[in-house]
């Protein structure tokens, strides 16, 4: 991702996450090309949330641009079944219906569109992080590809969770930026008009509590930020993970 693609890039806030007990366990990606695009799409991404904190704008970038950029604001639906940050600290009660990622999958996320990529990608790690919090077994597979060899360590960590009675209080990891959809060397596609694309969103950390069984629940410092590089594939008239890797985030030499 190349810097004139700042402006294709808008910041949003709503809530993403990734983590489990033993769980910083994103995949770490080893290819080179993927690690070119992830260092080039930190600086960029970074750099537009940087932009957005101080109330700056990116208008030169604008002026590069053949197609404008996409601003996505995707609300974060209170799920029926997760619990809320307020009522945590009682701790999960023994029976759980579990957090539904088809139920709770905001509209935004099922365009076939370059909004909708970056939205489904937004939800994927934001619907990982609340399964933490309410587990549940096969929910998350229900959209990754059963190829994503990241996804799958993914639902065995939901998996585990669940089996030893942990529970996330919030969600840990929380998506600052998603780049538009591009064909994985970062010439930028047009989604509606193919059937896979690659995105690269960057993650921030929060503190957060973690209760196992009745103990009292102990907190997770915040960490490392991450990038995540991920690909979609539109199958069924629905977006599915087939790739997910991730890095922690160091800042781009200058």
């Amino acid at each position: 991702m190349t810097a004139h693609q700042l402006s294709r890039i808008r910041q949003n806030r709503p809530v993403k996450d990734a983590p489990g007990e033993a769980v910083t366990s994103m995949t770490t990606t080893t290819h080179r090309s993927t690690r070119r695009r992830s260092t080039a799409a930190l600086a960029t991404l970074a750099a537009a949330a940087t932009l957005t904190a101080c109330g700056g704008s990116s208008d030169a970038a604008h002026s590069t641009s053949a197609r404008a950029a996409t601003a996505i604001t995707i609300p974060t639906p209170e799920p029926s079944g997760a619990k809320s940050d307020t009522s945590a600290s009682t701790g999960p009660s023994p029976a759980t219906s579990g957090f539904d990622v088809l139920a709770n999958m905001p509209s935004a996320a099922k365009q076939h569109t370059n909004a909708g990529a970056q939205a489904f990608a937004r939800y994927y790690i934001d619907a990982y992080g609340r399964l933490l919090m309410d587990p549940v077994k096969g929910q998350l597979a229900q959209i990754y590809a059963p190829g994503c060899q990241g996804c799958v360590r993914s639902e065995a960590n939901i998996a585990d969770t669940l089996e030893r009675g942990v529970r996330w209080q919030g969600l840990y990891y929380r998506t600052l930026n998603v780049s538009e959809p591009d064909d994985g060397s970062s010439h930028l596609v047009d989604a509606s008009q193919v059937s896979e694309v690659h995105l690269v969103a960057f993650l921030t950390t929060a503190p957060t509590g973690v209760r196992t069984g009745t103990a009292a629940p102990t907190t997770r410092p915040k960490g490392q930020d991450v990038l995540v590089n991920l690909r979609l594939a539109w199958r069924d008239d629905r977006w599915l993970v087939t790739e997910f890797t991730s890095n922690a985030a160091t800042p781009a030499p200058r």
